[in-house]
């Protein structure tokens, strides 16, 4: 089980998790889904063109963020995890020479802090976080929030090596049952673990290398009946494993995430 963090946060280091955000082909649909099994409640703000981006709030303050993505782009819907870092800017560049690729370069948002967008050697995106206002989620390890992100990728070692050299993490490699992970940490703190795809369902071969966000809850297996019956499909699970209990999900728009008691 994780120590569970009831008071709200208000930093985060660098390198470490920071913030979740969920890409969506419906916006209002998946606005219902996760108010209604989280117990979050939705504020939208105005960011242009008709468009909104969605504040998700458990008791008052913010834990993720939610925004329609334009049919046009071809981006399955899909949760992205931010990694808060000391500068963006200096450590974008070094994106490039790691082998990744950068999508997004830094910029703005408004007052509230400066992000990029990368993608990994992998294939995975992710985007990088520097806080002014706004420092990432309010609650970290309890129930209605982010309480861990695992990697899926094609090349564990590769994946590694390049988180270790961008954010400073360690990261041992290890196996299991024949599968190789990489548990890695951000200083004295585990931070992640990156894993092979396919390693929990078959059906996680076919999504490309990313980021996959666990969601706490006081009871995994309410939750997941509670996902069904909200129009979302439960893929794996409820397992316990390691003294942890969860289950990979999929949201009614086809998100993928895992419900983790905390």
């Amino acid at each position: 089980m994780f120590e569970t963090h009831m008071q709200a946060i208000t930093n985060y280091p660098h390198g470490a998790f920071s913030w979740i955000e969920l890409g969506t082909s419906d916006q209002e649909a998946a606005k219902r889904f996760y108010t209604q099994l989280f117990g979050w409640t939705a504020q939208d703000n105005p960011i242009g063109d008709d468009a909104y981006y969605t504040m998700l709030h458990l008791d008052g303050k913010p834990v993720a963020g939610l925004y329609r993505v334009p049919p046009e782009m071809g981006i399955p819907p899909r949760w992205t995890s931010y990694i808060t870092v000391d500068d963006v800017d200096t450590t974008t560049a070094q994106v490039e020479l790691l082998g990744g690729s950068v999508i997004e370069q830094p910029f703005d948002i408004a007052e509230f802090g400066r992000m990029s967008l990368l993608q990994d050697p992998t294939g995975a995106p992710i985007c990088l976080w520097a806080a002014r206002s706004h420092i990432g989620s309010s609650f970290y390890q309890r129930p209605g929030a982010f309480c861990w992100n695992e990697l899926y990728t094609h090349d564990v070692t590769a994946a590694a090596d390049f988180y270790t050299k961008l954010l400073g993490w360690t990261a041992g490699l290890d196996s299991l049952n024949g599968v190789q992970y990489a548990a890695c940490n951000n200083g004295e703190t585990p931070v992640a673990v990156i894993m092979p795809m396919g390693v929990i369902t078959a059906e996680m071969d076919d999504m490309p290398p990313s980021w996959m966000v666990y969601l706490g809850v006081a009871d995994v297996e309410a939750s997941a009946a509670k996902v069904e019956e909200l129009g979302g499909r439960v893929l794996a699970g409820p397992t316990e494993d390691a003294g942890f209990k969860y289950a990979l999900v999929q949201d009614p728009q086809g998100a993928l995430f895992y419900l983790i008691a905390s």
